[in-house]
């Protein structure tokens, strides 16, 4: 038996001994219920020869979940943090009340919304948390209950049978220890009920403050056309007796120690988050080092620009890429970390952005820095009437400015050779100065809603912009990196596939980085929420047809999910289907990285397609008929479809055939070029293209040129006359197959003497060569062979025959009757 046969007798015999060991455990462990009409286990008295067995493994049951009750952190972690969340939620929502008399901007209002949302997601997390730990406790109590009545028949059935008494009494040890357990857990379960409440209480509260800024944020005074204070000449120089609402949570000094304690309290996500980044700046690092060692031609400019953030600035590359992935992983992060994090973000995109950028907008990107701080420092600060409206100003003459400081002049700006980023800034420019003339016009008359509004569209969508084609361009430069990677260290590249692949992620990506940008937009103009709220409310319609009812929300979830699954699998075949892949370090035998591509991607399909089917709300069980008609199916008319199905898998795992190899099956002689579910492609040498049903290659004789290695031998008959010297002959035959660089040295060439034939001496030449050059290296000794016989006087003979004529009939005459 071959050893690659060993792996996989190996694995199924491992297989069917856990599913014998399975099914003999379960046996066992049912041996002492039995189940009533309706399938229900009810328990059963132990048999004595048995109990003393079963009481020791009672024991060390009962000191497992003795175990599992002491290390419930849940209940000490909220019985010690509950106390204090609840004094800070009341706090929080006494500074609510005072800040919505406050008349806040929106910025104010989303901040401190972000803040309730926290809130609310910690207190979600300990919910679930507290409803785990509930479903393993009414477990581990419906065990105990049954474990509690099994002992209480089997202490029973002991007394009638008269067991001795210490066995009696070693029954009634264990029934006491049962009874313990039992009100420890109800008693554990108290404490979680009673945790439960205070959460769902608290949870009461907080929506009802999230209730409460969500319809002051509604409301008629945050309207862009509502006047919201009087005419600037209007306004009254007297102080005010209305005091800001800040305390001391809500300053500077607050907001940094909230960022303190946030960050000590997720000391495990940032250990994940910066093993994250390790990572990621390895694969952006190695991306570097391949378009080093492998050189890249770009066959367009949007390709050249891809690879140039990688090769050049991959150090900004990486901090960003792993700024953008701290605002994934840290969603309920404070507002100050967030603008930092964002802060630093806008600082690696300055860098990066080098390279799309004309030299008249270099300094761009720091200019919106600063309108990015200008504008943050409005979240925290509370101005009152007079000088918020002047600080609006100032922000918008400081646009003008800086409008005018990069477009001056206009029309001549227009005229320049520039990327598409600095195109499209420019042509925005007439629109950011009537924007900022609506600013000023509209804080002048009071109107400060629109001049909110005019002023976020001049400074924070130009910061958005700028970090999502940044973040475009660092997403396009892994992807090509990873592509060209892939491809680069194949011996064989073909480079107009690697180009389509690369233009049409280009697209691709470029689509859903479109579809970002929107979403974040939406979000600075807050019509993300109420856009959400109206979508929610068509997907989440129910449609009924006939008997069938289904909303829109389960169609597109079923769709998306499986488009996803589709989209994973072909990511992970086209990673790790050979041994050129990821899996390349591991030294994997051939053949070895397709079969763990297949498991993984069938995986992924099947668990997938249940995801998929639960979003529509059909429950699984409604598929058993349909397990049984397909059943009927196979048994009828699919068991080709299956065999042949079965079949790929066998190739798959016995790999008996691989991709690339040379194979001859039916008088059918090619490369097999892929290997699938119900059947194989094999090109043959004439350029055609054969399916071929995996079942034919399983059950018919099969010769694999190239499965163990890839060399053949070579045979060349020749005939020489008998006047010819086979010393000779063997001395020219060995020279010529020494000297033909494409025959092997080892095994070495053979040059034999055959036979004496009825017409020649027989020589055979044998010598072993790659199987893909096999034909013209026979071609070429054949007349290596006949020049060097040519030179050698060596003659290669025509079949002949001796006729010897014994008797000629003798000629008539013709006189003769």
């Amino acid at each position: 038996m071959k050893p690659k046969y060993h792996t996989f007798l190996k694995l199924t015999f491992i297989l069917g001994m856990f599913f014998c060991f399975s099914t003999s455990f379960s046996q066992d462990s049912q041996n002492y219920m039995v189940q009533d009409s309706l399938g229900v286990n009810t328990p059963k008295a132990i048999p004595t020869i048995h109990v003393i067995q079963w009481i020791g493994s009672k024991n060390l049951q009962i000191k497992k979940i003795e175990r599992e009750l002491n290390n419930n952190h849940i209940i000490t972690k909220l019985d010690t943090v509950l106390p204090e969340f609840k004094k800070n939620i009341d706090k929080q929502q006494t500074y609510a009340v005072e800040f919505i008399k406050a008349n806040p901007n929106s910025q104010k209002i989303d901040n401190l919304y972000s803040k309730w949302f926290n809130y609310a997601t910690t207190l979600k997390k300990w919910l679930a948390d507290l409803n785990d730990e509930e479903i393993k406790l009414i477990q581990i109590a419906q065990d105990v209950d049954f474990d509690e009545k099994t002992i209480e028949l089997t202490y029973t059935n002991a007394q009638i049978e008269g067991v001795p008494p210490e066995l009696l009494n070693n029954i009634k040890e264990l029934w006491d220890k049962i009874k313990g357990l039992r009100s420890r857990i109800y008693k554990q379960s108290n404490q979680m009920l009673r945790l439960e409440a205070n959460l769902d209480n608290l949870g009461i509260d907080i929506d009802q403050t999230m209730n409460d800024l969500l319809s002051l944020k509604d409301a008629e005074v945050y309207d862009i056309l509502y006047q919201r204070h009087p005419a600037i000449w209007n306004l009254s120089f007297q102080k005010p007796t209305f005091q800001n609402p800040i305390d001391k949570e809500e300053s500077i000094v607050g907001n940094l120690k909230s960022v303190v304690k946030y960050l000590k309290e997720n000391i495990s996500r940032l250990v994940i988050y910066f093993i994250l980044c390790l990572l990621l700046f390895g694969l952006i690092r190695h991306l570097k080092k391949a378009y080093t060692k492998y050189p890249y031609h770009a066959p367009n400019k949007n390709l050249d620009i891809a690879k140039n953030v990688i090769s050049e600035y991959y150090i900004a590359c990486t901090f960003l890429l792993s700024f953008t992935l701290f605002h994934i992983l840290f969603l309920d992060s404070p507002k100050l970390l967030s603008i930092f994090i964002s802060l630093l973000l806008l600082i690696a995109v300055s860098e990066i952005l080098k390279t799309s950028l004309a030299p008249k907008f270099k300094y761009l990107p720091y200019a919106l820095i600063c309108f990015f701080i200008i504008d943050s420092i409005k979240t925290f600060v509370w101005f009152q009437s007079l000088s918020y409206r002047v600080y609006l100003i100032i922000e918008a003459l400081l646009v003008v400015i800086c409008l005018y400081y990069f477009t001056h002049p206009y029309l001549k700006i227009r005229k320049l050779e520039v990327s598409k980023l600095s195109k499209f800034f420019i042509k925005l420019t007439p629109v950011l100065y009537v924007l900022t003339v609506i600013s000023i016009i509209s804080n002048l008359l009071g109107y400060t809603n629109l001049t909110d509004l005019s002023l976020k569209l001049c400074t924070k969508s130009g910061a958005l912009t700028m970090m999502i084609y940044a973040f475009l361009l660092a997403v396009q430069g892994v992807s090509i990196g990873v592509i060209h990677n892939r491809f680069s260290v194949k011996s064989f590249v073909d480079y107009e596939k690697k180009q389509f692949i690369e233009i049409k992620l280009l697209r691709n990506v470029r689509i859903v980085v479109f579809f970002l940008w929107t979403f974040f937009f939406l979000a600075m103009l807050g019509a993300l929420k109420p856009l959400f709220t109206f979508l929610g409310d068509i997907f989440s319609e129910s449609y009924t047809v006939g008997s069938l009812t289904f909303t829109f929300g389960g169609i597109v979830g079923f769709i998306l999910i499986l488009s996803i699954s589709f989209l994973v699998t072909r990511f992970i075949s086209f990673i790790i289907n050979d041994g050129e892949g990821v899996l390349k370090p591991l030294n994997l035998p051939k053949g070895i990285p397709a079969a763990i591509s297949l498991v993984i991607r069938y995986f992924i399909l099947g668990f997938g397609f249940i995801l998929a089917i639960s979003s529509l709300g059909i429950s699984l069980s409604k598929f058993n008929l349909m397990a049984g008609a397909l059943g009927v199916g196979i048994g009828l008319g699919l068991q080709s479809i299956v065999s042949n199905f079965f079949s790929g898998l066998i190739l798959v795992f016995e790999r008996p055939i691989l991709p690339g190899d040379t194979v001859e099956v039916n008088n059918l002689l090619g490369t097999v070029s892929r290997i699938g579910i119900r059947s194989s492609n094999i090109r043959t040498f004439d350029g055609a293209e054969v399916i071929v049903p995996n079942n034919n290659l399983i059950s018919n004789e099969l010769i694999n040129w190239t499965l163990s290695d890839s060399i053949k031998r070579v045979e060349i008959p020749i005939g020489t006359s008998y006047d010819s010297d086979p010393n000779q002959v063997i001395d020219i035959l060995k020279e010529i197959a020494d000297q033909t660089p494409e025959v092997l040295k080892n095994p070495p060439p053979m040059a034999l003497f055959m036979e004496f034939g009825d017409s020649s001496l027989n020589f055979v030449l044998r010598f072993w060569i790659a199987y893909e050059g096999s034909l013209q290296a026979q071609s070429d000794v054949s007349i290596a062979i006949y020049n060097k016989f040519k030179e050698a006087n060596i003659e290669i003979p025509f079949p002949q025959r001796d006729i010897f004529i014994k008797n000629l009939p003798q000629k008539k005459e013709e006189n003769d009757i």
